[in-house]
């Protein structure tokens, strides 16, 4: 089942009473192909599996997309009958005056979008996870960790572990989910399979994707 705009995620349990037929056969077949991928088996068709990261708020990105200016970033706005877009410092002000926290966030992520190199006809949508402000330190059985709390959940990171060091020197951070590919805004379809190894890789933007690449060592059932 597909979505033309990432706005709310529906639950499994929600489709059993909004998709009907339809939907109760799709929840079916996901937690069947997940149980048989658990017990190690290869699936005729990939079956990808994510995680959800509670980054906030919620934020639009893209280098070149029809009916847009290059280079810009929006919040939920975007979809709105009059797209609320920023491509500057003082578009961000305008949207967001007073909003110091939120448009520090918003003018760090905006100065190194050229840099990441979106592929030209996609929009990225993502979560803000930290920034250099908000990002903190805290110790945890005698241990010292970066911590973040961009939602309800507050995640740490070991200063040994080897995404310290690029958490540590990033003026903001960024789990990207989604994609949208069309020809204009109104067209636009979302797509989840957003990989951030696509974008590049630089030192200011943190940039992770909520996709967990392989089982191994996670989790398998046994045959038994």
């Amino acid at each position: 089942m597909t979505k033309n705009k990432n706005l709310h995620m529906t639950h499994a349990e929600d489709l059993v009473m909004l998709g009907g037929v339809t939907g109760i056969n799709w929840v079916l077949k996901v937690f069947s192909d997940l149980y048989e991928k658990l017990k190690g088996f290869t699936l005729k068709e990939e079956l990808s599996l994510s995680v959800k990261i509670d980054g906030a708020p919620a934020i639009f990105a893209w280098s070149e997309f029809p009916g847009l200016e290059n280079y810009g970033i929006a919040m939920k706005g975007l979809f709105a009958k009059s797209p609320k877009v920023m491509y500057s410092d003082d578009d961000i002000d305008a949207m967001y005056p007073g909003r110091i926290q939120l448009t520090y966030k918003l003018k760090s992520l905006l100065k190194h979008i050229k840099n990441i190199d979106i592929p030209a006809g996609e929009i990225w949508q993502g979560d803000f996870l930290f920034d250099n402000k908000s990002l903190f330190q805290t110790e945890i059985d005698g241990e010292e960790c970066y911590a973040f709390h961009p939602n309800t959940i507050y995640y740490v990171v070991p200063k040994s572990h080897e995404l310290a060091k690029k958490i540590e020197s990033a003026e903001v951070g960024i789990v990207w989910h989604t994609i949208y590919l069309g020809e204009d805004l109104n067209s636009a379809q979302a797509n989840y399979n957003a990989d951030v190894s696509r974008l590049k890789n630089i030192p200011e933007v943190f940039m992770t994707d909520p996709y967990i690449k392989s089982l191994s060592g996670i989790i398998n059932f046994s045959e038994e």
